[in-house]
């Protein structure tokens, strides 16, 4: 006989397993819980901030649910965007502001030309350049590899001494080095280097990723 105790311990039973799942997911794809920096670890990435010779990249700030965007929307028309969260926008106000207070100056910013990586570049930092090959492949991969390509080349070649930011979305920012980004959330990187200190081409080295509170 199936009482109502009997069917309200199995669904206490199921709710607990669908919560393991969720944590396990959020952590396998590199969530604030797992992936914000330890002070440690904060202290060394302002350190090779301050140095230079290093990329940060940043994934746009919270939006508004959704994935992807609305059919037939348009790089020109914001309003057919998934665009910044009210949320999102104080977000990329405080990324901005920690940049500030730890003395960090970035020397170029550009920004994928979609109007929320657009957004996120200009209230953090005052500015923003668009470039194509940080564009969202979410819904279109075949540009992939040559975007992976540009973006990589692009931290071979930095500068010693300068901090290029890119800010893009997180499928894309996967594609160019293998690392999956919360909303908002940068990730510092730098040319691999050989065993005799010479860069390698193509190689990247990731210094370490964190959300700002």
């Amino acid at each position: 006989m199936i009482t109502a105790d009997l069917i309200s311990g199995k669904l206490r039973i199921l709710l607990r397993a669908l919560l393991l799942v969720m944590v396990s997911a959020c952590m396998s794809l590199g969530g604030p819980m797992s992936y914000a920096a330890s002070p440690q670890g904060e202290a060394h990435l302002i350190d090779a901030m301050r140095r230079g010779g290093v990329v940060v990249l940043i994934r746009h700030s919270a939006t508004d649910p959704g994935v992807g965007d609305p059919p037939g929307f348009r790089l020109a028309d914001c309003s057919t965007q998934r665009n910044l969260s009210p949320a999102g926008l104080e977000q990329a106000q405080r990324i901005g502001e920690w940049f500030k207070s730890h003395g960090i100056t970035p020397t170029s910013v550009r920004a994928s030309p979609w109007c929320r990586t657009r957004e996120t570049a200009k209230v953090a930092f005052g500015q923003s350049t668009d470039w194509p090959a940080l564009s969202n492949i979410f819904g279109d991969r075949s540009r992939e590899g040559e975007h992976a390509g540009r973006v990589r080349e692009a931290v071979a070649r930095v500068g010693e001494g300068a901090l290029e930011v890119l800010v893009s979305h997180g499928v894309s920012i996967n594609a160019f080095i293998d690392v999956y980004l919360s909303q908002g959330e940068m990730v510092v990187v730098r040319p691999a280097r050989g065993a005799a200190g010479a860069s390698d081409p193509g190689g990247i080295e990731v210094l370490g990723r964190m959300l700002v509170p």
